[in-house]
């Protein structure tokens, strides 16, 4: 009965000694058959899917790029990156764009696998480079970047990622069926354009009903109030004031709905401040303390205290606004004001160690919860 031209694995049966003393066995097999005949005939080319990151590319620092760790069959050999490998590309062109893509490729005169990185010819609309399947090399393309021109720096949103697509990648699938998985990397990406569109059309719409239902008198009244607050940028833009609403500050605005109260001083000060906290969780600390002229305010003392309720438990380093005075010595001007368990500190700053001339005046809103 005739034997079939390649079966493995079988016992080998040692058959005698070469001229340099190794044993010589009747059952061997080449790399090549091996690779043809038993990888190639189980799984198909592409990346191993697991895990789902497996050789990926992901944007790094400036120029460079990161091919994930994973593994791979190219050319019915295995190859696996144990480890991330850090790719740098080349420069942007200065005046067009480029499309760099990255191969996972078997070379079988250097017997080995390896990635590469080939550019397309710099164009307005660049191509994506092609793969190179012949008797010397076999690859699959685990992505490509579009590279802008002047870029000095690659987002994941310059990335694409054609591990799915079959034509050029694909996932490995196993032994009786070989799923052609561009079909449905094709579909989503057509759903996800198609989703895009949609969403576009939808806004595009309602935007245009919202411009008709404002009257032409309601419009005009909004613009001229938008006018009395606005003026142009250095760059062409339009600036608006949301400092000043009717004439007021706006922080003086919203405080008119608010419910204030007195904040309690500790003893040896001097001013007034006011606390509120607003429905959404908001404190609103604002005033002004100080000590008679002639009188320092060592760093790390107590100058006032807020009540249950509108601190959080702990430490607060809250920004304050620059501040200025009326009255007693020239005040003390933190970045922060600090707050712990509901005293309000003054901190450490600036020439802190000799001691500070007044407390601070606050402005500022912090949150708390509701």
């Amino acid at each position: 009965m005739p034997d079939m031209d390649i079966y493995m694995p079988v016992p080998a049966v040692p058959v005698g000694v070469d001229a340099s003393g190794r044993t010589q066995y009747d059952r061997v097999i080449r790399a090549d058959d091996f690779a043809d005949g038993f990888l190639g005939a189980l799984v198909s080319t592409g990346v191993i899917a697991t895990p789902g990151d497996a050789l990926q590319l992901m944007a790094d620092t400036g120029m460079q790029i990161i091919l994930r760790p994973g593994n791979c069959v190219v050319g019915n050999r295995l190859g696996c990156n144990k480890t991330a490998k850090v790719i740098p590309l080349a420069p942007a062109d200065g005046e067009l764009n480029r499309i760099d893509a990255v191969f996972c490729r078997y070379n079988r005169a250097g017997r080995k696998m390896e990635y590469v990185v080939k550019q397309s010819t710099p164009a307005t609309t660049p191509a994506v480079p092609e793969l190179q399947n012949d008797a010397d090399y076999k690859e699959i393309m685990v992505g490509y970047i579009t590279i802008p021109k002047g870029a000095t720096a690659v987002t994941q949103a310059n990335i694409a990622d054609t591990r799915p697509d079959s034509s050029v990648c694909g996932w490995v699938t196993g032994l009786v069926q070989q799923m052609d998985t561009s079909t449905l990397y094709n579909q989503l990406v057509a759903w996800a354009e198609e989703y895009k569109a949609g969403m576009e059309q939808e806004f595009g719409a309602w935007f245009e009903s919202m411009k008709g239902q404002l009257s032409e008198d309601a419009a005009g009244n909004l613009q001229n109030q938008i006018n009395a607050h606005a003026h142009t940028g250095e760059d062409g833009t339009v600036k608006v004031d949301a400092d000043t609403v009717d004439g007021m500050h706006a922080g003086e605005f919203a405080r008119r709905t608010l419910q204030w109260y007195d904040l309690p001083i500790r003893e040896g000060f001097t001013g007034l401040a006011k606390y509120a906290k607003d429905d959404m969780g908001f404190v609103h600390l604002y005033g002004q303390i100080y000590k008679p002229p002639g009188n320092l305010v060592p760093v790390d003392t107590i100058v006032a205290d807020l009540p249950v309720g509108y601190y959080r438990e702990g430490r607060m380093a809250v920004p304050v606004t620059s501040n200025f005075s009326s009255g007693g010595n020239p005040i003390f001007d933190p970045d922060v004001l600090v707050i712990i368990n509901g005293a309000i500190w003054v901190p450490a700053h600036n020439n802190a160690s000799l001691g500070t001339l007044s407390a601070p005046v606050f402005d500022t809103q912090f949150y708390v919860g509701v």
